[in-house]
């Protein structure tokens, strides 16, 4: 489970840049978060199938904010990279390129005239299979295979490792205290 909400905590003034289907400006707290509790946080949100509930991770990148999410769609928990910021923009092609490489199914959607990208997993398929870039391939279960792609994010494109910490915020889903 997630750890307990820390006792500093950065609130954001977000104004409607992440979660497309909000339409609205409001101040959220901002919890940091470890790399390595990424896939905790995906479990929670596909585990509750709460419509439209998500959970926003932020990274400044030479100052500038990069947005991923957790988000439940049409049934689905799912990964979306929301073209509204413009590091999200300026890093679309990097973000599609990691994505196919590791052969995930990328989907360009629209939700209130913001574009984004959201990739959920394929029930058809048990497993996930990439190239290892030794000439060998990894395998995943489908249901690692989202949170897999996140952190990947932020350690290939972002030079992140377990233990650096993203900000998260998030709407709809309950987090236990540990």
């Amino acid at each position: 489970m997630m750890k307990s909400k820390p006792s500093h905590y950065l609130t954001l003034f977000c104004t409607f840049t992440i979660w497309v289907s909000t339409g609205y400006s409001r101040n959220v707290d901002a919890y940091p978060v470890s790399v390595s509790d990424i896939p905790l946080v995906f479990n929670e949100v596909s585990e509750q199938k709460i419509e439209r509930s998500f959970a926003t991770f932020i990274h400044e990148v030479n100052g500038s904010q990069v947005n991923v999410q957790f988000s439940y769609e049409n049934g689905k928990a799912g990964l979306d990279w929301v073209m509204r910021t413009p590091r999200n923009k300026k890093d679309k092609k990097q973000f599609l390129k990691l994505a196919e490489s590791m052969n995930y199914t990328v989907s360009e959607k629209e939700m209130n005239g913001v574009e984004y990208l959201r990739i959920e997993n394929d029930d058809k398929l048990p497993k996930l299979v990439f190239p290892d870039g030794n000439g060998g391939y990894n395998e995943l279960p489908r249901e690692k295979a989202i949170p897999f792609l996140c952190t990947r994010v932020f350690r290939v494109m972002y030079g992140l490792s377990d233990d650096d910490e993203v900000y998260m915020y998030f709407e709809g889903v309950k987090f236990e205290k540990e």
